[in-house]
């Protein structure tokens, strides 16, 4: 069976809520960013997450905390034998950011790193 969407909705909309309020992330949202790449990638030891949330001085968009769509931050640590190719990369970064992005604002920022570098789409 499959969930409600109007219940899914309503619950990620509570804790984008608690976010704009408290300019904290609450524990849901932390263990799925945590745990989506562990779903998705083979061979990954370690994710690391970084995220911002506070109003970049040159944004016009903020809320009464001076929060704004944020940015997130993954970095991946792969055992050494991990292997993944161009085209599981893309897919699996684009589900990642489809996810991150649903978890928060359409316009967060996601950014990814391999080893604390860049890795791109």
């Amino acid at each position: 069976m499959l969930p409600d969407n109007s219940k899914s909705n309503e619950l990620i909309d509570k804790h984008k809520t608690t976010l704009l309020l408290t300019g904290e992330l609450s524990d849901f949202q932390l263990t799925n960013l945590k745990a989506w790449p562990m779903i998705l990638f083979d061979g990954l030891e370690q994710v690391t997450i970084n995220y911002d949330f506070k109003l970049d001085e040159n944004s016009e968009k903020e809320n009464a905390l001076g929060l704004c769509a944020g940015i997130i931050s993954y970095d991946f640590e792969f055992s050494p034998n991990a292997r993944i190719t161009k085209k599981q990369k893309e897919q699996k970064l684009t589900q990642l950011t489809f996810w991150t992005r649903f978890l928060f604002w359409n316009d967060t920022e996601v950014v990814f790193k391999r080893r604390g570098r860049k890795w791109t789409l």
